[in-house]
Order: structure tokens, then sequence, then C-alpha cells
């Protein structure tokens, strides 16, 4: 409903919207330089809002499903100078996936296991600085079970760490599990190759944004985009009433 509302009111996709989609049949070369071009190097066609009805429909369902406008040229050079994002192949898309998936597993078996005998975590009337309980009886890898039987990890910093894994590891398994049947069905030719989820963004970014360039990098490169273009609106009202972009009252919604 949301993104309806982006697509509808806040942008004008008929005029400014182009998509960038394959041919279904290679472009053979037209000159002798196209020759040393890289033979798996995708060759893209630009296509705008199309004339008549039958080409509008995939045109349309296309963007429908493009929550994150990979592959399409909107109107703003930052973001059309990143199109289009080179693909993954299915093989390489379902690796990580699955990587994701595990991790995200382990991440939320462990935190269980450290949540189930922390008071803090059961009894409302526990600060989050109160010691942790002398006997921790967990299956826990030996170098773990001793920082946190000798209390050398401070308590605080486990609660919060423990408050954070657990969301990141739900949203990231939450991104990877959902995609694996979509990948088969695309394998098996039943599902659309441009609405797969191995010719979009990762959901994540890299971690190695968030030492380069802080907390932008962190909310910028390294969590995840799926709600990016969603906070337009808050950009489109801003703009609306007369706030200047990158001015502390237009927020930072309307600066993203």
């Amino acid at each position: 409903m949301q993104w309806s509302f982006v697509l509808l009111v806040c942008y004008d996709p008929r005029k400014t919207f182009i998509r960038l989609r394959q041919p279904q049949t290679p472009h053979p070369p037209n000159h002798e330089k196209d020759q040393h071009l890289e033979k798996d190097k995708p060759i893209y066609i630009e296509e705008p809002y199309p004339n008549t009805l039958l080409p509008r429909i995939p045109w349309v369902l296309t963007l429908l499903v493009s929550l994150r406008l990979s592959k399409w040229k909107t109107g703003h050079p930052s973001h059309d100078r990143h199109q289009p994002i080179p693909p993954l192949s299915r093989t390489a898309f379902c690796t990580h996936a699955l990587l994701l998936a595990l991790q995200s597993y382990l991440i939320l078996d462990t935190t269980s296991l450290l949540t189930q005998s922390d008071p803090y975590f059961h009894i409302t009337d526990t600060s989050i600085t109160t010691p942790l309980p002398p006997q921790l009886t967990l299956p826990l890898p030996p170098t773990l079970h001793h920082l946190l039987i000798h209390h050398k990890l401070p308590p605080r910093l486990l609660r919060t760490t423990i408050l954070a894994l657990q969301p990141y590891a739900l949203i990231t398994q939450g991104g990877s599990l959902p995609t694996l049947p979509i990948l088969l069905l695309n394998a098996l030719h039943l599902w659309p190759t441009e609405w797969s989820p191995h010719t979009w963004p990762i959901f994540f970014g890299t971690l190695a944004a968030v030492p380069q360039r802080g907390l932008r990098g962190l909310w910028g490169t390294w969590w995840h985009q799926t709600n990016r273009y969603l906070s337009v609106p808050g950009r489109s009202f801003a703009r609306w009433i007369g706030l200047e972009r990158k001015s502390a009252r237009a927020g930072p919604w309307a600066r993203r």
C-alpha cells in the first residue's frame, strides 16, 4: 500500500522512470573494441514507459516488485549512476543466502541459551548492570563459558549485544530463507528471472562500510535498504512545506 502511494503520488514513473533490462538475444559486437569486452558482462537496454498496453503490463509489474529500484533509472543522479547493479549467479546467491540463514540460526540459538539463564530477561526488577549469575550450565564453548562465569564481560555490554543480535538475526533470516524457493522456481523456469532475488542487490551490504564511513556506512550501506524508497513520502512532504533537504528541521527521513 505504501509502495503504491510512493509510485502514484510521490513519483511520476511514466515520465521519469526507465527500466534497464537485458535483451532476449545478445547484441553482436558493433565494432572491433566490443570484441575485447568481458563475455559475461551483461548488456542492458533502456525501456521507458511503453506506449501500448501489452508491453506496459510486464513493465508495471516489474516496477511493483522492485522495492529497491535496482535496474531502474528514476531521474535522480545519485541513484542512476549506480545502475544497473551487477547481479549474482543463482549459485552464488544461494550460497550467500544459506550461509546467512545458518549464521542467523546460530545467533538466535546462542542468544536464546544465554537469556534462559540470565534473570535480567525473566525478572522485571533486575537491572541491566546486575552481575551475571555465578553458575551457568550452558553448552557453550569453554572460552565463552569462562568469560561469562568469571564476569569478564560487562553485564550491560553482554545484554545490549544480545538485544541487538536477536532482531538482526531475525531480519537476516527473514531476508534469506524466503528467497530459496523462488530461486528454485526460477531454476525450473517457473519464475521470471527479472523477478528473482539473485538479480537484485544482496539483502545486507558489506560490514566493511561501518569502520570506513561510520554511522553513514552502517545505515546507508551495511543495513538492508528495503525501506529506502518507502521513506520518499517524508522527503516529498518536507519539500512540499518548503524545508531544505539537508536541513535539521527536515529530519533524517527527508535527507535519505
